[in-house]
């Protein structure tokens, strides 16, 4: 039976292989692997030549220069206020849930500028969570002036109409 050689490892592999089955690595069929014959069989009748080498690349003798990865500092507590601060205005209808997320997120904000303030990371998480935490608290404020506005307002009116009515 006719056997391919892997190019890699040299090892034997079928025919149709298209990755060696010892180095994993493609057997590339068609380039650069030749047939292996066995022996008592005919050889056949065309073996591929090896590729050619690839060109040599104008830098590669280079030295490679590496940089090291830096990762921005975590900085927990302003991302915890942004997050309660978009809770809290998101939230602002829940009574009494919008206004304690509102307070943690300028509570986690104030702590979270503090640590970016000394190379924390994240200032603008910080930022973020006491600008969205004052509005948590100031949005809710404006909405109940304004429903006890119009509620005012409205019982003014009915008064007027029964006073109106009646003799």
């Amino acid at each position: 039976m006719e056997t391919l050689t892997c190019p890699h490892c040299g090892m034997r592999n079928d025919p149709g292989d298209r990755v060696c089955v010892h180095c994993a690595r493609p057997t590339d069929v068609g380039a650069g692997v030749i047939p292996v014959v066995e022996e008592g069989q005919r050889e056949p009748a065309l073996t591929a030549p090896p590729p050619p080498p690839p060109p040599a690349s104008p830098v590669s003798h280079l030295p490679q220069e590496t940089f090291p990865v830096t990762s921005q500092p975590s900085n927990g507590p302003a991302t915890a206020g942004m997050v309660f601060g978009i809770l809290g205005v998101v939230l602002l209808w829940v009574p009494v849930v919008g206004f304690v997320l509102a307070i943690l997120a300028i509570v986690f904000g104030g702590l979270g500028l503090g640590r970016a303030n000394t190379g924390g990371g994240n200032k603008g998480q910080a930022i973020a969570g006491l600008i969205l935490g004052a509005a948590g608290i100031i949005l809710p404020m404006l909405v109940l002036g304004a429903v006890l506005n119009i509620a005012g307002d409205s019982a003014r009116q009915i008064s007027d109409i029964q006073s109106s009515l009646s003799p």
